[in-house]
């Protein structure tokens, strides 16, 4: 499916190598046109100098004006063909973000079905005395959810709006607990002006970071009242932190230690928030264990 003009334009003028193509045209086309005047003019002035060599002359202006008007058409060509290969490059990254949404969501609406499968053959497992045999096929299902998600996230970049609104977080913490890989604990509820999907996949990655790199049991989290009608929410596991330091975590495709993989999640947890207009700060070594601490607008309760 092509994209519709109107969200494709808005989204070239908000891309800032647009601006660079318009600005090295009109300062290389001003140029351009300061210089044949400039040209013309001088030539005009030696006509009338010198009236001997007036075919001479003449001849002259006649080239400097075909060398101005070249000029001036080549930068016209060359601005023409720099903003039509850029809303090329935007139409073919829009198509692939189609492909990827699509693509994930097929995919997810699969790994619900497994899900659902999994979960009745643990609770018939239960009933015969053997329970815990699918609980591996249902955590496996949980990770990749999470990564198909991430790259959803990674996939769509900033292009996409975020839909900011109240969410109680007692409220979506019962919604998720069935599903979520760790218990959580909540100290107080709050309500947070966030977007659902964005502050899920900030538990979720949370979580997933204390299972793979803590060995965590348990994640709580800690709202606390924050400055100017923000909300200070402090998620912490029970795990054996992190030896790594602050700075270096959160950055994309990186690995600073031995069992970090390819730093998507933390990443995200960083850019939700920020997009958010919040901030996410992690602390390697907490009260209980690795940290996250959340500054997001909202009220407690």
């Amino acid at each position: 499916m092509r994209p519709s003009p109107r969200p494709l334009l808005h989204s070239l003028v908000r891309d800032p190598r647009f601006w660079s193509v318009v600005a090295w045209f009109g300062f290389t086309f001003s140029l351009a046109i300061w210089q044949a005047i400039f040209s013309h003019r001088t030539l005009l002035q030696l006509s009338s100098l010198n009236s001997e060599d007036a075919e001479v002359l003449a001849r002259h202006t006649r080239m400097v004006r075909m060398e101005s008007l070249t000029l001036v058409g080549l930068l016209v060509i060359g601005g023409f063909a720099l903003t039509l290969l850029l809303r090329r490059e935007r139409e073919a990254g829009e198509r692939l973000r189609e492909f990827f949404a699509t693509f994930t969501h097929e995919l997810k609406t699969s790994l619900s079905s497994l899900r659902l499968q999994a979960e009745v053959l643990e609770d018939s497992l239960s009933r015969m005395g053997s329970g815990g045999r699918a609980e591996r096929i249902l955590s496996d299902l949980t990770r990749i959810d999470l990564q198909l998600d991430n790259s959803l996230g990674l996939a769509r970049g900033d292009d996409e709006g975020l839909l900011l609104e109240p969410v109680s977080l007692k409220e979506m913490i019962t919604g998720l607990q069935h599903a979520f890989p760790l218990p959580i604990h909540l100290n107080r509820d709050c309500e947070l002006k966030v977007d659902r999907r964005a502050f899920e996949s900030i538990l979720k990655n949370v979580a997933q970071n204390a299972i793979l790199h803590g060995s965590a049991q348990n994640l709580h989290l800690d709202a606390m009242s924050g400055a100017d009608s923000r909300v200070r929410l402090l998620i912490e596991d029970d795990g054996c932190g992190s030896q790594l330091e602050a700075h270096k975590m959160g950055v994309l495709f990186s690995r600073p230690g031995r069992t970090s993989r390819n730093g998507i999640g933390l990443y995200l947890v960083r850019k939700f928030a920020d997009r958010m207009g919040g901030e996410a700060r992690f602390i390697p070594k907490g009260t209980r264990g690795f940290g996250v601490e959340l500054d997001l607008e909202g009220r407690l309760k």
